[in-house]
């Protein structure tokens, strides 16, 4: 990825990494692009000091996908209305299990769906004894 590929990226929302996932590309509350790695913290700048030069080379800079951004949009979603299910909140995370359905059709991960679903039914089922 070029540096302006890169920093639309970002201003998209895209995640943005360098060489593989441990390296994630960023811009700072102060507007500085830079490169974290994920296991320690090490930062570097996106670019030396003449902002035009990259820490790297630009066939090693890759994003996600949209496929992949909207798959950690649903889980992030299901996990947190998991954490606390209302029942005015389920018709949201049977929407967002069928958009997951329709990223994922294969038979093992819809298996695994159905799991969550019915965990999903039997939490609606306490809640609203709880709630009587």
């Amino acid at each position: 990825m070029r540096l302006e590929e890169i920093k639309q990226a970002l201003a998209e929302g895209r995640k943005v990494y360098h060489g593989n996932k441990n390296y994630e590309v960023i811009q700072d509350k102060i507007g500085q692009y830079l490169i974290v790695c994920s296991f320690n913290g090490y930062t570097i700048g996106l670019t030396h000091s003449d902002k035009q030069t990259m820490n790297g080379k630009e066939a090693d800079f890759f994003s996600e996908t949209p496929r992949e951004i909207r798959e950690a949009q649903v889980k992030a979603l299901i996990e947190d209305i998991m954490s606390d299910p209302r029942p005015e909140d389920l018709p949201k995370i049977y929407q967002g299990l069928e958009h997951y359905f329709a990223l994922n059709c294969n038979a093992e991960e819809i298996a695994r769906q159905c799991k969550v679903r019915g965990d999903i039914d039997k939490k609606q089922e306490r809640v609203r004894h709880e709630s009587r």
